[in-house]
């Protein structure tokens, strides 16, 4: 059975980031809208939403037509539970957006609760995160092919192998703090892991 609902998305899941693709195909159109809160900014370089504040927080109301799966598989994505809600890392929640027309849409929104938040995360001024993107662009942009799959590749293989042959790429790797040198073996470092979670994919989510 497939339902429609509207979704505000931002950060990685905005048209044109890493994340949108996955959803792309059950999207019946967008457009731009803002809700009311705060974002920060994580150590990979995309937004947190945050329900409190009083910042308009761009985004962008789409209209997803999907089966029910496809929500339940966004939930399981940014680590919302429904069993266990007070461990959940985001929750989902219904806001107002504002698109420019008198009646606000209410629409879901992915929002970390604030007692999740790291201490780490600077508040991104004003809400704007898509300059605050152009003036220090995420991490995962900054990549370069070769970084790409060999993180990949070391995430598929439960986050440890040998060492990579290219020192190089090795060194380089390290000095991002993006692997954890074992002694012969490499795994992802906390925020390796991380980083994983956001490469491109080439697939949608499907149910």
């Amino acid at each position: 059975m497939k339902v429609t609902q509207h979704l505000f998305l931002y950060g990685s899941w905005f048209p044109g980031h890493v994340h949108f693709p996955l959803i792309e195909n059950h999207v019946l159109h967008f457009r731009p809208a803002t809700v009311q809160g705060s974002v920060y900014r994580t150590s990979i370089g995309f937004p947190v939403f945050v329900n409190e504040g009083h910042d308009r927080v761009p985004g962008a109301v789409v209209q997803v037509h999907a089966p029910e799966t496809l929500f339940l598989l966004l939930d399981e994505f940014h680590g919302v539970s429904k069993m266990n809600p007070l461990e959940s890392l985001f929750e989902r929640i219904t806001l107002a957006a504002w698109d420019g027309d008198s009646e606000p849409t209410p629409v879901l929104v992915y929002a970390m609760p604030k007692a999740r938040l790291p201490q780490s995360y600077p508040r991104i001024g004003a809400g704007d995160w898509p300059t605050d993107l152009r003036h220090k662009p995420d991490l995962v942009s900054q990549l370069s092919e070769r970084h790409r799959l060999y993180l990949e590749r070391l995430g598929a293989s439960n986050g440890r192998e040998n060492m990579p042959q290219d020192l190089t790429l090795y060194r380089e790797l390290l000095k991002m703090e993006l692997i954890i040198d074992r002694g012969r073996r490499v795994g992802l470092s906390k925020l390796g892991q991380e980083v994983v979670r956001y490469l491109p994919k080439n697939r949608e989510i499907r149910h």
